[in-house]
């Protein structure tokens, strides 16, 4: 009778040890669950309770020399759904995407509000769009880069020429001149590698800046840069030593390195939006501070009521701000 309890026990414990572990992995992720309902209730009650005010944005900002009220669009609030948020704006459309579990398309706002969408492929993430020329704007993908036509929104064209030098790499960040026609791409690498590409007509490889031609050490990274309209080149870089982020403003012919302005410590990347008097906003997706800075180095600090995903300046004086779900419309425009 021992024996056979013996052998009974034996031959069950595998069984048995199997039923443990899945009973402490089932509840340690129904404490993890439980733990991030509490947080998203947290983080709701919070923004319930602190309004989103955008006199701060606004005022941080400033209307435009070039104030019209022709070209503005009224105020709004759009609810939108999505775990990326893309966004353009071109001088006719605002370009943006709603990604889900059930979907991926791409919306095209225009001045009125009207609004058009065109199905992506589900597995396929956007990571950056840009301007491109008139009605068309560029789709950045970690090894991809497309094309759309916001007027006609049909189809979606897939650049041939430019793909990542090696199978490993992957692209990280992307900017477009419309003066001379060049794309700046950054691949997501530590050293810093940045691709220069003009289109005449066909697209070709103008440049290639490794490491040793943008000076960088092998500990820092880009995570995001954007150019102004006066050949201007801004980077924000994380130096993983020290555990610093910086903000570098280069001129784009020579990538020469003209200002370093240090960022505040942040655990996530900083992102780059072209502001007005071509200065750039600088954010990151998960706090509500903000920083302003122009092409010589002045910064303004402010805060918004939630964290800024993506925000882009429409005709000057719309600023089109994206937070979680929602696409808020600003106007901005001195009012006399």
């Amino acid at each position: 009778m021992y024996y056979s309890f013996i052998y009974f026990l034996f031959k069950t414990l595998p069984r048995r040890i199997f039923r443990a572990i899945k009973f402490l992995i089932n509840l340690k992720t129904l404490t993890l669950a439980n733990k991030t309902k509490q947080f998203i209730k947290q983080q709701q009650t919070i923004n319930e309770s602190n309004p989103i005010n955008n006199n701060q944005l606004v005022k941080c900002i400033g209307s435009s020399e070039r104030t019209t009220t022709s070209g503005l669009i009224l105020p709004t609030i759009q609810n939108i759904h999505t775990s990326e948020p893309i966004l353009a704006v071109s001088n006719d459309y605002v370009l943006i995407n709603e990604r889900t579990r059930k979907r991926n398309q791409i919306i095209v706002y225009d001045e009125y509000l009207n609004y058009r969408s065109l199905k992506f492929p589900r597995k396929i993430t956007i990571i950056e769009t840009v301007h491109f020329s008139e009605n068309k704007f560029l789709l950045l993908t970690e090894t991809q880069l497309f094309i759309i036509d916001a007027k006609i929104m049909s189809s979606i064209e897939v650049i041939e020429e430019i793909i990542p030098y090696e199978n490993a790499k992957i692209f990280k960040s992307c900017t477009y001149n419309i003066n001379d026609n060049s794309l700046f791409l950054s691949y997501a690498t530590w050293g810093g590698e940045i691709e220069r590409w003009k289109q005449q007509p066909n697209w070709k490889l103008v440049n290639q800046y490794m490491p040793t031609q943008t000076t960088m050490t092998e500990y820092e990274y880009i995570s995001n840069i954007k150019m102004n309209n006066n050949q201007l080149l801004a980077m924000t870089i994380y130096n993983s030593v020290i555990d610093q982020w910086h903000l570098e403003i280069r001129a784009i012919e020579t990538l020469n390195k003209l200002k370093t302005i240090l960022l505040p410590r942040s655990d996530f990347d900083y992102c780059l939006s072209l502001m007005n008097y071509d200065r750039w906003l600088i954010y990151n997706k998960y706090s509500n501070d903000f920083l302003l800075v122009d092409q010589y180095g002045k910064k303004q600090t402010g805060n918004y009521g939630q964290p800024i995903k993506n925000i882009a300046l429409f005709r000057y004086n719309n600023l089109i701000v994206r937070t979680m779900e929602k696409l808020r419309i600003i106007i901005i425009a001195d009012e006399e």
